[in-house]
């Protein structure tokens, strides 16, 4: 009999993610349906999904956030292993693009009906993202959430409180606080080159960013490009007023978008670029080159099963 493998994230958002695996494991009336692994550790994640065999389960579900699948993408490019996004974080960006929710009933539904699909991943020099990455403000807040999550109990017991509403004042104290954010940019693709000076980049696969931006209206995930919005609003109350207007699913004043299969973004002045991709801080450099991953994973996804 085939398995479902939950793997959790007990770091990942409200710090729950074991508890509802628990939950889930318990509501099942067969006790050998659910197998349950906590890796504590990236490397103990990424060990865990090279064990995968793409035939020993019926699905593997990430329950966490974007973070927590990320970890795991160099293990699982191209395998063809059924994979789900089971909503454990912040702001659950990709679980809610795929329209996944958290109970045996639906996650029983959606195995019977195989609802899977390709999807797209996106290249970032070595790095892999799978949701929205970029530079930028977005940069320094993902490097700061992370820290301030690591190091501060107070901190986390604020974000679990506030949730996905952590990120917009953590973006509004980050644009106060510094200009580092803001670079002269040669940007590079088939569809856009130019020169910009922008306090934000941001590269798309799927259309909200932290719940609530919507950063690309018309991003789909399996289309075989991205879309690219980039902001070039760099006075802090015009910024601010940028990022409320996505919020508002406004399209911000000034700003480019457009779509493409590859970039080459590289900073002027030759300062390294700090970059973020599904809330994770990636490598940063002075060029940086985004291409698109065609259908690199086998995924669940919906929004038709009903929970």
């Amino acid at each position: 009999m085939q398995r479902v493998l939950l793997i959790a994230n007990k770091s990942a958002g409200r710090g729950n993610a074991a508890d509802l695996c628990e939950k889930s494991v318990n509501s099942c009336a067969d006790p050998l349906f659910y197998e349950v692994k906590n890796p504590k550790t990236i490397t103990e994640m990424q060990e865990v999904c090279n064990a995968i065999e793409p035939d020993t389960y019926k699905g593997v579900f990430f329950v966490g956030g974007d973070g927590t699948i990320n970890q795991a993408l160099p293990s699982l490019l191209g395998r063809g292993i059924p994979l789900g996004v089971l909503p454990g974080g912040t702001a659950n960006d990709l679980a809610n693009e795929l329209g996944m929710s958290f109970n045996h009933h639906f996650l029983t539904k959606l195995l019977d009906l195989d609802c899977t699909g390709s999807v797209d991943v996106i290249r970032m020099n070595s790095s892999l993202f799978l949701t929205v990455g970029g530079l930028g403000v977005g940069a320094l807040l993902t490097e700061e959430f992370n820290r301030l999550r690591e190091s501060s109990s107070l901190f986390r017991k604020l974000a679990r409180r506030l949730g996905a509403n952590i990120y917009t004042v953590l973006c509004v104290k980050t644009i106060l606080a510094t200009r580092k954010y803001v670079h002269r940019l040669r940007v590079k693709s088939d569809e856009f080159s130019g020169e910009v000076k922008s306090s934000a980049l941001f590269v798309c696969n799927q259309k909200k960013l932290g719940h609530s931006l919507l950063v690309a209206p018309s991003a789909v995930i399996d289309d075989g490009v991205f879309e690219v919005l980039i902001l070039t609003e760099n006075c802090q109350k015009r910024l601010i007023q940028s990022l409320f207007d996505l919020r508002a699913g406004r399209q911000p004043k000034g700003s480019i978008h457009f779509s493409t299969s590859s970039l080459v973004v590289e900073d002027m002045d030759q300062r390294l670029i700090p970059v973020f991709g599904d809330g994770e801080t990636l490598t940063p450099a002075k060029r940086l080159e985004f291409s698109i991953v065609p259908s690199a994973l086998r995924m669940f996804r919906t929004s038709q099963v009903s929970s």
